[in-house]
């Protein structure tokens, strides 16, 4: 099977824009993962199955690249999660869909389905949560511990050490013999990526576990008699045994094809429309959008009132907001860096990358008829880091002068990928680095570390390109 590259959106909500990945022609099929990660990482599944439905996975509010439901963090309900999902539906144009979800995003679904059943054709529940009330107390005392910033970034290696536990216990704060799990996990790319969404989401990753941990998932599923509905979980998954305290029996599969095959089976009754992807495409919205180049996509933000030119954007990579939303220019992220994706081949010397890079933002501008603009004000770090790092040449249309003191070239951090978590310590380091390097008397040190902190983030999203930049 030909790999599926799925198409990246951003869809307007009340309380700011909703990030969605999509791919497939058929039937629509809303896939909603579990947190604290994103999208991501029900894509395997959407390869399976974009053949046989239009697949759109959500990023759950306050986790991946959407905004957060409410500026409070940690006080959305599971009801406020329906309503942003009821509104993507209305955006998209979808008034009935097959709705999929795993862990908090099956307590997501089943939420909505009780609340919308006309909108629902058939419900996917996959290892919903079903926690019992002493379960529920000491989830709620011992797992939603806070994620505080610190200076010398000893808050990462207690994301990173919480993360690899729970390969091994659940929950991870019980490390009892009879909490070890049978099936242990071992694959670094969870690990690092399941890390990262604790550490993105921040303040607000608490909300949709809390939503989860108190859902009352067996009472729901006996409300759920005008809509059919399907429960199952892998052998290996830490909440399958859940489905034994619920009413219904749910099936134990072995892996992803048993999934897709079982999520394929009521498409033999299906009398849902077709929807294309480029259905979709041409309902995102128009100020945060992605543009399709010959060579690749690119992330944009567009301003109210366009003045013809366009710059670097300036990330604010923790939340995605339209950072240049205040100006008149265009805003790019170049391949590989922020919401950009890196869905082109690096070349193997570093002009000739640097070169690319500029191609790319040229066609860009071009495709936009703008004129390339120097980096906005307020962008000093992102300057500083790209230049630094060698990522663009020192002659590239950057405003400003770089002072005498940041002139010295910063080293590449190491950001392969470790068991230890070192790659994360690494990329917090150079991040502190310039953040401080840039500060002034007027900053203070809780300024400084938001700064350091959405520097790493920037680093740590673009470490597939930054790492290449290590090899050449």
């Amino acid at each position: 099977m030909a790999q599926t590259q799925p198409t990246r959106a951003f869809i307007p909500f009340t309380c700011g824009h909703l990030h969605i990945r999509y791919a497939g022609s058929g039937p629509p099929l809303i896939l909603l993962h579990e947190c604290p990660r994103s999208s991501l990482s029900v894509l395997p599944l959407l390869e399976q199955l974009s053949s046989h439905y239009c697949c759109i996975a959500l990023d759950t509010p306050g986790y991946g690249d959407s905004d957060p439901i409410v500026a409070s963090p940690g006080t959305a309900t599971i009801e406020d999660f329906v309503g942003a999902l009821r509104q993507l539906l209305d955006r998209l144009q979808l008034e009935q869909v097959y709705l999929y979800g795993i862990h908090t995003g099956a307590a997501i679904a089943a939420e909505f389905g009780r609340h919308h059943p006309a909108r629902v054709k058939h419900l996917f529940l996959d290892a919903p949560p079903a926690f019992t009330a002493p379960e529920q107390q000491s989830m709620l005392t011992h797992y939603l511990t806070p994620i505080v910033p610190e200076r010398d970034g000893s808050h990462l290696n207690a994301v990173w050490t919480r993360v690899l536990d729970q390969q091994t216990y659940f929950p991870f704060y019980d490390r009892r013999p009879q909490t070890r799990l049978t099936a242990v996990r071992r694959d670094l790319e969870f690990v690092h990526r399941t890390a990262m969404g604790f550490l993105a989401a921040g303040d607000d990753y608490p909300t949709a576990y809390r939503a989860a941990i108190l859902y009352p998932m067996a009472g729901v599923l006996s409300e759920l008699a005008d809509i059919p509905f399907t429960l199952f979980g892998r052998h290996d998954d830490l909440l399958v045994a859940h489905m034994q305290r619920l009413p219904v029996a749910g099936t134990v599969l072995q892996g992803l094809q048993d999934i897709a095959r079982l999520m394929r089976q009521p498409l033999a009754n299906n009398r849902l429309a077709t929807v294309t992807a480029a259905e979709l495409t041409s309902r995102q919205c128009a100020r945060r959008r992605y543009l399709k180049l010959s060579t690749t996509s690119v992330y944009i933000e567009m301003p109210a009132q366009f003045n013809g030119r366009m710059t670097l954007r300036s990330p604010f990579i923790n939340r995605g907001a339209a950072s240049d939303a205040a100006t008149a220019s265009a805003a790019i992220d170049l391949p590989g860096f922020g919401l950009s994706d890196l869905n082109l081949a690096m070349p193997t010397d570093t002009e000739t990358c640097q070169q690319l890079f500029l191609n790319t933002a040229t066609a860009a501008a071009k495709a936009l008829g703008a004129n390339l603009a120097p980096v906005s004000p307020g962008t000093d770090w992102l300057r500083l880091l790209l230049s630094q790092l060698g990522i663009l040449p020192d002659d590239w249309n950057i405003d400003g002068s770089i002072n005498s003191r940041h002139t010295s070239r910063l080293p590449l951090p190491n950001l392969r990928l470790d068991w230890s978590g070192a790659h994360l310590l690494a990329a917090w380091t150079a991040a502190r680095d310039i953040a401080e390097s840039l500060s002034t008397d007027t900053d203070d040190a809780p300024t400084t570390l938001r700064t350091t902190g959405q520097i790493f983030q920037y680093l740590i999203r673009s470490r597939e390109t930054v790492t290449n930049f290590c090899k050449l």
